[in-house]
């Protein structure tokens, strides 16, 4: 869900600056009424929105009126709209070959993915890399077209999951995606290879506010959504993976015999 909230901000640094007159002024006690009050349980962490942050509001616009300074803004309070969760809306579809799959079991959209609805050909771009440096090279777009189509790629990178790997700083989901948009993709297809994640389970839907909307399509699938997938091109998630990682930046991109529609809406 696309929560808005209003909430209420003030400068405490101004409040333990001015609220007492000037700062040589300002008493130990004082500092420390005014943080022990704001950083008390009663506040219940002042999360955006919520009655707690209302209260830390009204007092520093208190505080700033006591000491007779001027209110800014709406009587003190400066308000503005942030997103604070998000949902899926009612007609989330999937559909391949007139077979139709259900969100949150075979498939999740991604929180920054776009709503849209798009139907469009599908491309296998293995780990989804494009880049050069000292040590490594990988492009999995080079000789292929991939311009107003769907690309499925697997998430992780040969080394699974390391943190610590050559390719750590290429295998976010984000990087992929952006990666896959300055090859003018349509849409990105994320799936999950039995080295990196076993259990195969999926994304959660959960808002971060780094990932604001990409533009694009981008949703996950089960690895058996993938194989219905690679089914008609003669192979399969698992025996690709281990292609992938065995050929390396050798490896050439598949198109699939597939058409793929897609229609995601949040609230």
């Amino acid at each position: 869900m696309n929560k808005k909230l209003i909430v209420f901000i003030s400068s405490l640094f101004l409040l333990l600056s001015n609220c007492a007159g000037p700062i040589s002024t300002i008493t130990q006690m004082e500092l420390k009424s005014h943080v022990r009050y704001l950083a008390s349980d009663r506040l219940q962490g002042r999360f955006p929105g919520t009655n707690g942050d209302r209260k830390a509001a009204e007092y520093i616009r208190n505080q700033f009126k006591n000491s007779s300074l001027t209110l800014l803004g709406d009587a003190g309070f400066q308000y503005f709209d942030i997103i604070t969760d998000v949902s899926l809306g009612h007609n989330n579809s999937l559909t391949i070959d007139q077979i139709n799959f259900s969100v949150g079991i075979d498939f999740v959209p991604l929180s920054f993915s776009q709503n849209i609805t798009l139907t469009a050909p599908i491309i296998f771009v293995g780990f989804g890399f494009d880049f050069q440096n000292d040590s490594l090279y990988w492009n999995d777009y080079s000789d292929i077209d991939v311009a107003r189509k769907w690309v499925l790629i697997l998430r992780g990178s040969p080394d699974g999951n390391n943190p610590h790997g050559g390719f750590s700083e290429h295998s976010s989901l984000r990087k992929k995606v952006m990666i896959a948009k300055d090859h003018s993709v349509a849409g990105v297809i994320f799936t999950s290879g039995s080295k990196f994640d076993e259990s195969d389970a999926l994304i959660p839907l959960r808002y971060d506010q780094s990932q604001i909307n990409v533009s694009i399509p981008v949703i996950h699938v089960k690895r058996e959504v993938a194989d219905l997938l690679l089914y008609k091109s003669g192979g399969s998630l698992v025996s690709l993976e281990n292609t992938v990682i065995q050929m390396k930046e050798k490896f050439k991109s598949i198109e699939l015999k597939k058409c793929f529609r897609f229609n995601y809406c949040e609230t």
